[in-house]
């Protein structure tokens, strides 16, 4: 027999399999699928041992699912910045954007994909300043498209620089899509005082090439 559960979200509101349009498809889905397909190899027993892993005792919040997903990530080998460096990949290749290589159902989420906040113009391959308006919260992404300014853009040396708050660890991404696959990325952490720096050797990039920078909030 087959046998559906609807979950609800706080207001009672249907979370069902099939509502993309729930006013909750971050919490009630994403991450959690996430989790399941890549740090639990698509066993959905996953799940179930990382509600057991976050057991806790006495007042304390502690450990919660957050801690028990970052140690099942890690029994397969995958520190907590690849974990949430993954994360930003797979939570962009969803809905409109997905490639066939992240989500087994990606495809299945219609209007889930990220929202690119903005674009940055470079007429040559040189160091430039990135302005964010506005707060990216803790375990927060941000999404920045670059302008080539041009129909090509000639090989060099891209340095990035992110000045972020001391009280966060954050992560800054470069990545270049092509044909809607992501076929090349960079990372850089931050330092304690909330400093990344970030160097990347780019080839030839077309205007049919996408290049995007990442911003990720990893929270204190």
């Amino acid at each position: 027999n087959n046998t559906m559960v609807t979950l609800t979200d706080p207001q009672g509101n249907s979370l069902g399999w099939g509502s993309y349009d729930s006013s909750y498809p971050y919490g009630a889905c994403i991450f959690v699928k996430f989790v399941e397909e890549f740090a639990g190899g698509r066993d959905p027993r996953s799940i179930a041992g990382i509600w057991e892993g976050s057991v806790q005792e006495g007042w304390g919040n502690e450990p919660d699912f957050l801690d028990a997903a970052l140690d099942l990530a890690a029994e397969g080998g995958v520190g907590e910045g690849e974990f949430y460096s993954a994360f930003g990949e797979w939570r962009y290749f969803v809905g409109d954007n997905d490639d066939g290589r992240h989500f087994e159902d990606g495809d299945r989420w219609p209007g889930t994909q990220v929202t690119v906040e903005g674009w940055q113009s470079i007429s040559s391959v040189d160091r430039f300043p990135v302005n964010i308006s506005g707060d990216i919260m803790p375990l927060g992404y941000y999404y920045e498209q670059l302008s080539l300014n041009g129909d090509t853009l000639p090989p060099g040396r891209l340095t990035l620089s992110l000045a972020g708050s001391s009280t966060s660890r954050w992560a800054l991404e470069l990545w270049t899509v092509t044909d809607g696959l992501l076929v090349d990325k960079s990372t850089a952490m931050s330092d304690e005082s909330g400093a990344a720096l970030l160097t990347a050797e780019l080839g030839d990039l077309v205007a049919e090439d996408e290049v995007y920078l990442i911003f990720m909030n990893m929270g204190a």
